[in-house]
């Protein structure tokens, strides 16, 4: 018989719930960077986020002898000058290779954007899954196994010196399970003041924090998509889309979050949209343009009949379980994108010149201009982009 204590600390969960927590346990046995980058993680929700790193350290010191250099670096414009590569001042981040091919390209482009906006060098670590080819991120830039050996604090070229950076721009949990991503004006000031005041000499290798995530992941698009175009002209990707008609692309997410929302995993509401959603902001889509006919493709996983009141328009094609670089492609491709609560297709939305309709709340800030339009949850959304560009 068990004692009322033990029956007081008794835990119970669901079957499902204690599945994916083994299953998070087996990976982080396989990969002990899951168990630290969980502690970064937690740390950084804290007071103490910083204490860890001894630039920060450093970043103090110079704040109480020298505080005149302090500023606003949220407000901090990105630099269009190329870096000096004779200074050899880098900056690097590793995606987690867990993770999706859009949280892992979102890692990446934070490195980047950290480039340009402090005037370093971008170093390029390796994508998974053969993405290195469709997005050509590394093309042209440092490479980052010819600097460091991964997970390590090793550095291969002993001419460097190696700074880490705290980590900034962390996650908060809100209402309704949307994981939003918040701008973090302090986190800002105490990256800047390391980089610019505090190590300002030259052969350093800046390197960001497991899960590093800026808010706006738009501020690198033209070279994002100069690098996308550049690619495709030498690596093509086939598609059947007829540019003779509007084709707005559906990006659904199912896949992943349907075993999410079974094992009732943490924020897979945030993630999860119902087809009516989809299929309201088409309807939408149909009454305000009637210049040109319009394809509607849907991109998704699953079964057919899981999608069967799409069926209703005019023309629909399913792109189910579909070569996930064509899928991508695709996004890129059409006239107006119906975003996902997805990286994937975020990114594609950055990429592409076409309309993007996009729900909110988002965790990455989302613009509001002539290519971004925000639906709210009932599929509402400002119509006069789309007029701008199609009822003229």
């Amino acid at each position: 018989m068990e004692s009322k204590g033990s029956q007081r600390f008794q835990l119970s969960l669901p079957n499902s719930k204690w599945k994916h927590l083994t299953s998070r346990a087996v990976q982080a046995l396989k990969d002990p960077r899951i168990i630290r980058a969980s502690l970064i993680y937690r740390l950084a929700q804290t007071k103490f986020r910083f204490w860890i790193y001894p630039s920060y350290w450093k970043y103090l010191g110079k704040s109480v002898l020298s505080p005149s250099w302090k500023q606003d670096a949220s407000t901090k414009p990105l630099v269009s000058n190329l870096p000096d590569t004779d200074s050899r001042r880098y900056i690097a981040a590793i995606p987690n290779q867990w993770a999706g091919i859009g949280h892992q390209f979102t890692i990446l482009n934070t490195a980047l954007i950290f480039a340009q906006r402090y005037n370093l060098q971008f170093v390029y670590y390796p994508l998974s899954g053969g993405w290195d080819q469709v997005f050509g991120l590394g093309e042209g830039e440092t490479q980052y196994l010819d600097l460091m050996v991964p997970f390590s604090q090793v550095l291969k070229d002993s001419s460097l010196q190696l700074v880490n950076l705290p980590r900034t721009n962390t996650n908060d949990d809100v209402e309704n399970s949307n994981m939003i991503r918040k701008d973090d004006p302090e986190g800002d000031k105490v990256l800047d003041g390391i980089i610019n005041a505090v190590c300002t000499e030259n052969n350093i290798l800046f390197h960001l924090q497991e899960e590093q995530n800026i808010c706006d992941q738009t501020l690198s698009a033209d070279i994002l998509r100069k690098k996308y175009r550049d690619q495709r002209n030498k690596y093509p990707i086939k598609n059947d889309f007829d540019f003779e008609k509007i084709n707005v692309a559906v990006h659904i997410r199912r896949g992943d979050v349907v075993k999410w929302k079974q094992e009732k995993t943490a924020n897979w509401k945030a993630r999860w949209l119902e087809n009516s959603y989809f299929i309201e902001v088409l309807k939408k889509v149909y009454q305000g343009i009637q210049s040109k006919p319009i394809a509607v493709h849907v991109y998704s996983q699953g079964s057919i009949e899981e999608f069967e009141e799409f069926k209703q328009f005019p023309e629909v094609i399913f792109h189910l379980d579909e070569d996930a670089f064509q899928t991508f492609h695709g996004m890129v491709l059409s006239d107006i994108l119906v975003t996902s609560p997805s990286d994937f297709s975020y990114i594609a939305g950055i990429l592409s010149k076409g309309i993007k309709i996009a729900k909110m709340p988002y965790w990455h800030f989302v613009p509001q201009n002539q290519e971004w339009v925000h639906a709210d949850q009932d599929s509402n959304f400002d119509f006069a982009p789309l007029m701008s560009r199609f009822c003229n």
